[in-house]
């Protein structure tokens, strides 16, 4: 058994948000603010007792429908229909999660509080968790709430009214000012989490949007229905490791040494001799004991002058208890010592020295405290050592144990991070029980993270990807939907496989970008980022990933592109290539300078298959800006930028040529610049082009030839560290280019066009 996906409505910008699971380990990733923690902390919220639903927890979009029943609700006659109590409008409105289990035959038994018919023959089984008003007659329910709603905010607008000056009563806003008001002090007075079944014969595998419910009195459940069924466990995002300097040491919220607490709570569950004494702690017992008649000898010697001054004072007297000392062994407290969790440090002669654990890299700490966490949740769940039920209960196990990581990043350096990612699920299914062929046994593991380290070390199938969605007439906010990465280059497709694993190893990053930049080479990679400096400084103020394609392949990524919407800029090459003639009359297609007129074509299937979707060098010289942008949900997602005609002035040439490639057009660009250049190599090969070249297809064919024979990596590299960098400016395409980014970003973020 297992969860194949839950369904989240209502949840802050997760209106209406479909999230498959993978079987074992599913990586949340998106840019910031995209919904991840949202879902997180809505699985938290529903399925764990660590936090509850929140007014804060609404969609916010939602409000304006509960403040405007609060406003109806004044305006009611007395009969019933006309009272807007039923339960309708809070389950369009109100936080929901339902939660899909995959579930096999012979796992009825377990589920079957669960079946909407008698006629399940498995596969789908769900159950809905809803925030709604609470009560087992939910009329009342929300009539008691219109009713002590009313009789506040009538009860401050009468002490309200009494206030003589009237503009001192504008400026006043006694609570509640409107239902939602209201409810930010009292949502928990009245609502509470209500349990339904759901009908697996209704999922919407097209749209994912989520049944309603057509009989909610019958499709109620009572009790607690994931009780016996899943076992949950979490560690939140910020787990609060101090310095050892902050006088804390390593604490929690509570005070607590992090690391020492989890030893401590697993010692106590799963260890403490205390709890039914077995064989095994037979020698623990009398070291305890031994230890105890030792220490008692000894502070009855050091404490001897003490009492008997006590006794000199008339203590005990007569019938009065004497103090004799009897020390008690608790091994919990032994765990509250600053002494208790120590780290050997071996020095060059070998001596070991220990240090307290605050004393230890912050980075292992939290890998060793979360290590020790999972293991915590992983013999809870198996019941491990003293957990197990006393004699005569019943030893079972819930079939799902659900664990929940938000960002294990948070303060774990790159290599722990990939460790822990590795290494986590392994360590959560290191239990015999777990490892036993046909287990019914399921971990299911999700982590949110932010960290490209964490993705990187995740298989493409199990990410979920977070995907914002600007605010449109149909929904007011930004909401988020979550892609499904799995099937993002379809099945058993080389090109694809190739893509999936030159992304996961260079560029993990792309899935927490705003916007994506996608260069041909090292050249792009290195300069694009000088350009952005010296004339795009706004960019730097976006999260943008710079994406080096290796050669003309952009096109390959416009599957994962298209799936996640990101804004994406493409600088890509001409290319150019003319049918050319051999001495034998045989023809064949090489590469030329881009020309006007002539009957050349473009070698870069980017231009070919994905924008602008155009062959001939003609055409792509005519194509509008509009030819060179793809809209989706109305903002433009994709634009492509390549070389065009720029005007040229050597003192000898003075027309329009087009460049080739991106070096070339560096120098067409900034003729200025190198014809006064006193640097070496290429400057000094462009520089004598520049001036012994008599017209405009002289210097076009000789700048071509250079640029084909010279190393582009090292073009750059000597171009960056030139004294001429700051005088080279972004040849115009790429330069139209950033400024298109840069506005198509403000305008998504709710700004003006740059």
């Amino acid at each position: 058994m297992q969860i194949s996906f839950v369904d989240i409505q209502n949840y802050r910008r997760l209106k209406q948000t479909r999230i498959g699971l993978s079987s074992q380990q599913t990586i949340f990733v998106g840019a910031n603010n995209s919904g991840k923690t949202s879902a997180m902390d809505a699985l938290i919220s529903f399925l764990t007792d660590k936090s509850s639903v929140t007014y804060l927890d609404f969609t916010l979009s939602n409000w304006d429908k509960i403040n405007q029943l609060g406003e109806d609700w004044f305006s009611l006659t007395e009969e019933a229909e006309d009272r807007k109590l039923g339960i309708e409008f809070w389950h369009e409105v109100c936080p929901s999660i339902d939660i899909w289990f995959n579930v096999n035959q012979n796992e009825l038994h377990r589920i079957s509080h669960l079946l909407p018919t008698i006629f399940w023959e498995g596969g789908q089984v769900g159950v809905r968790l809803s925030f709604e008003p609470k009560g087992k007659d939910v009329e009342k329910s929300v009539e008691k709430l219109q009713s002590a709603f009313i009789e506040q905010y009538l009860a401050k607008e009468e002490v309200v009214d009494k206030i003589a000056d009237e503009n001192k009563r504008k400026n006043i806003n006694l609570w509640p000012i409107n239902l939602q008001d209201f409810l930010k002090k009292k949502l928990n007075n009245y609502f509470d989490v209500a349990y339904y079944k759901i009908d697996p014969t209704k999922i919407d595998t097209d749209t994912n949007v989520p049944q309603k419910l057509s009989h909610p009195k019958e499709q109620h459940i009572k009790g607690l229905p994931l009780t016996g069924l899943l076992k949950v466990n979490s560690i939140n995002a910020q787990r609060g490791f101090s310095d050892a300097k902050d006088g804390n040491g390593s604490m929690d919220g509570k005070g607590d040494k992090k690391l020492s607490r989890q030893l401590s709570q697993y010692y106590k569950k799963h260890l403490n001799i205390d709890d039914v004494p077995t064989e095994q702690d037979l020698d623990a017992i009398t070291g305890m004991y031994e230890a105890k008649a030792i220490q008692n000898t000894v502070l009855e010697n050091q404490f001897k002058d003490v009492t008997a001054e006590l006794e000199s004072l008339g203590y005990p007297g007569i019938d009065n208890p004497k103090i004799i000392i009897d020390t008690e062994f608790d091994a919990m407290e032994a765990f509250q010592s600053d002494a208790a969790i120590q780290y050997n440090v071996s020095n060059d002669g070998g001596k070991v020295v220990t240090l307290p654990e605050a004393y230890n890299g912050l980075g292992y700490q939290n890998l060793i405290y979360m290590f020790f966490k999972l293991k915590r949740f992983r013999d809870g769940w198996m019941k491990v050592g003293k957990a197990k039920p006393k004699s005569g209960e019943e030893l079972s196990y819930e079939p799902i144990h659900l664990v929940l990581v938000e960002e294990p990043e948070a303060h774990l350096h790159a290599q722990v991070q990939q460790v822990f990612t590795r290494q986590a699920y392994t360590l959560l299914g290191n239990h015999p029980e777990l490892s036993k062929e046909n287990t019914p046994f399921n971990t299911q593991m999700i982590i949110s993270t932010h960290s490209s380290h964490v993705a990187h070390e995740s298989e493409y199938k199990n990410l979920r990807y977070f995907r914002r969605v600007s605010a449109s007439n149909s929904c007011p906010i930004p909401t988020s939907v979550v892609e499904n990465m799995s099937d993002v280059f379809g099945a058993n497709n080389n090109t694809a496989k190739y893509v999936a694993r030159y992304i996961k190893m260079t560029h993990s990053d792309l899935f927490f970008a705003d916007a994506a930049i996608l260069v041909e080479g090292a050249a792009e990679r290195m300069l694009v980022p000088h350009f952005i400096r010296q004339n795009h400084k706004e960019l730097l103020q976006k999260y943008i990933t710079l994406f080096e394609v290796n050669g003309a392949h952009a096109h390959k990524l416009k599957p994962l592109i298209d799936k996640m919407h990101l804004t994406t800029l493409i600088i890509t090459d001409l290319d150019s290539e003319e049918e050319i003639k051999n001495d034998k009359g045989d023809t064949s297609w090489k590469a030329q300078p881009p020309k006007l007129g002539l009957n050349q074509r473009t070698n870069n299937d980017t231009l070919k298959s994905w924008l602008p979707k155009k062959g001939a060098i003609n055409e792509l010289f005519s194509a509008s800006q509009s030819d060179k942008i793809i809209v989706v949900e109305g903002k433009q997602s994709v634009c492509v930028a390549y070389q065009t005609p720029v005007s040229v002035d050597t003192g000898v040439v003075k027309e329009e040529l087009c460049p080739y490639t991106f070096e070339d057009a560096i120098v067409l660009s900034n003729t200025n610049t190198f014809k006064n250049t006193s640097e070496n190599g290429f400057f000094k090969k462009a520089k004598n082009h520049l001036e012994t070249c008599e017209n405009g297809e002289d210097l076009q064919k000789s700048l071509f030839e250079s640029v084909r024979k010279m190393n582009k990596g090292d073009f750059a590299q000597a171009l960056l560290f030139s004294d001429e960098i700051d005088n080279i400016s972004a040849p115009p395409y790429i330069s139209k280019g950033l400024s298109w980014l840069l506005s198509a970003l403000n305008l998504q973020a709710g700004g003006e066009e740059a």
